[in-house]
């Protein structure tokens, strides 16, 4: 099956990229508007293919926006009178690829897996940490009130979490804890198990930003780097994290560029991943280095970003993930599809797994480094 799979997957990467040199035709623009996160994650790429010059060495004029959030970096990527061209991104908007309505967007580089999103307890209220057992962790949710930004990575990764807080326990549907939320968008699709109010968890939408200043009106709070290390530092006790509860949920980071712009500025997209792949090679060897780099792009305090919230990988890293169809990349790729499907629009036309994907750039960038 796998290699019926990989001989389609490979005739749909063939003709995407059929599709986008037949398009090209006319000046190309050398200047790429670019929309980047301040976190580890969002910044330090890019900032190290800035530093290291390799968009200069490429001949373009990057244009920086640090994005307040990964919805309106969509917004801005997705108008018509767009004002962003690629950009990276967390999980938790991936699903903006898979939407084949509209201004369409198209997956074009791995970044990073994520491994930043964490629960934090406010220990004047709740006594778990993170050796909690799972038992503990049920009976410390139960009836709690958490803080999330509903709409970015931390969002779902909280309702996998609950889910295997059930499953740990297991527990029959009549016990489960179960989700409520006046945010009727982050419970699109979500079924609750039963009703009882004891075991609720109300989650209440707060920005990622935000979450330092009202942690202490909850019970927890869930989000990412670096607004959860600030949490911490202020007294918030770590419960779970990615890599200790859920490392089955390790999602990539990716890049996404917008259809139209790939089309129209075909060789200024393969400069741009050109940078990317040769700043993953130098990152991968001096994250130190990179995220300080990320720190004065994104104005942030030296030492805010820390290198334990992510997996950088490395060039070679991403070629041997990528150089076949059935290869880990992919694997990572397809966990992300199956993960953000439900979250299109009801009525939208969801994109194939391949449709969501322009790889070729980054193939070819990734070949280039591993062949010095």
């Amino acid at each position: 099956m796998k290699k019926v799979f990989s001989k389609l997957f490979a005739l749909v990467m063939a003709a995407v990229l059929a599709l986008t040199l037949a398009a090209c035709g006319g000046k190309e623009s050398n200047t790429v508007r670019v929309g980047i996160h301040a976190n580890e994650g969002g910044a330090t790429l890019f900032a190290t293919a800035l530093e290291m010059g390799y968009f200069e060495d490429e001949g373009l004029d990057v244009k920086v926006t640090v994005v307040e959030s990964g919805p309106a970096e969509m917004t801005a990527m997705r108008a018509d009178n767009r004002s962003l061209d690629i950009g990276y991104i967390g999980a938790g908007v991936a699903w903006n690829a898979l939407d084949d309505t509209g201004n369409r967007l198209q997956f074009v580089y791995l970044d990073t897996l994520s491994i930043s999103e964490s629960l934090i307890a406010n220990p004047a209220k709740k006594d778990v940490d993170i050796e909690s057992t799972w038992a503990e962790l049920y009976q410390a949710l139960k009836g709690s009130k958490i803080a999330i930004p509903t709409d970015t990575t931390p969002g779902s990764w909280f309702k996998n979490f609950v889910a295997k807080v059930n499953t740990e326990n297991n527990l029959d549907d009549a016990n489960k804890l179960w989700i409520y939320s006046e945010t009727d968008a982050y419970l699109a699709g979500y079924e609750a198990p039963n009703s009882n109010l004891a075991n609720r968890i109300e989650v209440v939408t707060e920005s990622n930003e935000n979450l330092p200043l009202v942690y202490s009106d909850y019970d927890f709070v869930c989000g990412f780097a670096p607004a959860t290390l600030s949490v911490i530092a202020d007294g918030g006790v770590e419960v779970a994290n990615t890599a200790s509860h859920l490392p089955e949920y390790t999602f990539p980071s990716t890049w996404v560029a917008n259809v139209n712009w790939m089309n129209q500025n075909p060789n200024t997209v393969q400069k741009f991943v050109n940078a990317l792949a040769r700043a993953s090679e130098h990152r991968a060897n001096n994250i130190e280095q990179s995220l300080r780099w990320a720190e004065q792009l994104t104005q942030a305090n030296e030492g805010t970003y820390k290198a334990d919230v992510m997996i950088a990988p490395s060039a070679h890293d991403l070629y041997d993930w990528f150089k076949d169809f059935d290869g880990t990349g992919y694997e990572y790729m397809k966990a992300l599809y199956n993960e953000k499907v439900g979250n299109v629009p009801q009525g939208n036309r969801v994109k194939t797994f391949p449709e969501t994907m322009n790889l070729s750039y980054m193939l070819k960038a990734l070949g280039a480094v591993v062949e010095k």
